[in-house]
């Protein structure tokens, strides 16, 4: 909510702030019953400028990441129970009992440093600094003698 307990004790000592809150709770809850979790889930996320407030912090996109994740997981498992109580029931006790294996694994927050397969027409010109074309030759080159690879470096310069 992104409140420091200042903050949080301050609404709820203030009866007004404290009726206010009480009532967008009660939305958010009205939002799942009648569109479900994730109709909640995405009001919440920018009522509260969840990305606003996250990004800038350091580990910002892992906790971004993070959040959607647990967003699409609850959203999996709401398809199956019914309600708030048995869904919490399975939150608490995914939380006492942590899963492993390929559950567990946590995903990418940015895919920045992935390695990007694309095709040579996609490439417009191959403008990356290192390019892999493993079929483009039929073994000429090899029967000639020749070297199978080329390079440019930083003065363009073949080798």
């Amino acid at each position: 909510m992104g409140l420091n307990a200042a903050e949080l004790c301050a609404q709820v000592e203030d009866e007004s702030a404290r009726e206010h809150r009480l009532l967008t709770n009660a939305a958010d809850h009205q939002r799942w019953l009648e569109h479900g979790f994730m109709a909640a889930w995405r009001h919440f996320f920018a009522r509260a400028q969840l990305a606003e407030r996250l990004l800038p912090l350091p580990d910002g996109e892992r906790r971004l990441t993070n959040l959607s994740h647990l967003a699409e997981l609850i959203q999996q498992e709401s398809e199956q129970r019914q309600g708030m109580a048995p869904l919490l029931s399975w939150l608490e006790s995914k939380v006492a009992r942590p899963p492993s294996g390929e559950d567990a694994v946590l995903r990418l927050e940015s895919d920045a440093q992935l390695v990007k397969i694309v095709t040579l027409h996609t490439s417009k010109g191959l403008q990356y600094p290192v390019v892999f074309c493993p079929f483009l030759w039929d073994g000429a080159l090899e029967r000639r003698d020749t070297a199978f690879w080329r390079y440019h470096d930083e003065q363009d310069q073949s080798g």
